[in-house]
């Protein structure tokens, strides 16, 4: 449900982000291929963390933890101009979002009986498809309405509220497991 909630109201920061590089920034058509290769270069790089991460951290914490750093880095995005900041900001929040997307498959994939993944692969591919479809809905009404900045700036404020949502979610289900042992 987190991460679901996530994926609505980060959907469109991809959108954004090359609007702000284009026209904010004044980036050129080089410039911003130099940075989206970057990013790139992040998604690669989480999937090759994630499983340090996965052996070394509950689920809850990397899920915690990645939202928080996504949000961090999402708002230093908007703050800096220079293609070397902006680079930076995105390969960290491209490396984020692969980690989160691989810890949420893990997890899914651990807590599914084997005869049930099917199953369950296809409700969470479609209700996937369901919140990115609401996230460029609202991410893109958003950046209409104030501008690609402050839809960013936002998102980020938002991401803050649902990490403590998760944060408050994750103790009390660890209250209830140590109250059930």
């Amino acid at each position: 449900m987190l991460a679901a909630l996530f994926n609505v109201l980060t959907g469109n920061f991809q959108n954004d982000s090359l609007v702000i590089m284009r026209k904010s920034l004044s980036f050129t058509s080089g410039q911003v291929g130099l940075v989206m290769s970057v990013t790139a270069m992040g998604a690669l790089a989480g999937t090759f963390i994630v499983n340090l991460l996965n052996r070394s951290f509950k689920f809850e914490t990397v899920l915690i933890a990645n939202f928080l750093v996504q949000m961090c880095f999402r708002l230093l995005f908007v703050a800096f101009g220079n293609i070397f900041a902006v680079a930076a900001t995105l390969f960290v929040v491209d490396l984020c979002q692969s980690v989160l997307n691989i810890i949420i498959i893990t997890n899914r994939q651990n807590l599914v009986e084997t005869r049930y993944l099917g199953r369950v692969t296809s409700i969470y591919k479609a209700v996937l498809i369901g919140v990115n479809s609401l996230g460029f809905i609202y991410g893109g009404t958003l950046s209409n309405t104030f501008g690609p900045r402050n839809a960013v700036l936002w998102s980020g404020v938002e991401i803050l509220i649902l990490t403590m949502i998760g944060i408050g979610a994750y103790a009390h289900l660890n209250k209830e497991r140590t109250t059930d042992e």
